[in-house]
């Protein structure tokens, strides 16, 4: 708020350079993410896509917590 007032530009206007990208979000089950994430097929992928996107994306792999099944924390079958 403080930018539109101080530019006295609106919101449309001082963000018509910014760029949208899309987001992939890909879930992979597994029996055990220790082996997965050390498995050389995996590690050669993500090298792979990591080049490919050089500086216009990134590749996150992560082990998700056991604590909850989404992103809010929630069980999704309550």
């Amino acid at each position: 708020m403080e930018v539109i007032l101080e530019t006295k530009q609106t919101l449309g206007k001082l963000t018509e350079e910014v760029k949208i990208f899309p987001q992939l979000l890909k879930n992979v089950r597994v029996a055990d993410k220790k082996t997965a994430r050390e498995n050389p097929a995996v590690v050669a992928a993500i090298a792979k896509v990591t080049e490919e996107l050089g500086d216009d994306g990134r590749i996150l792999v992560r082990k998700r917590n056991r604590a909850s099944n989404s992103c809010y924390g929630r069980d999704r079958n309550r």
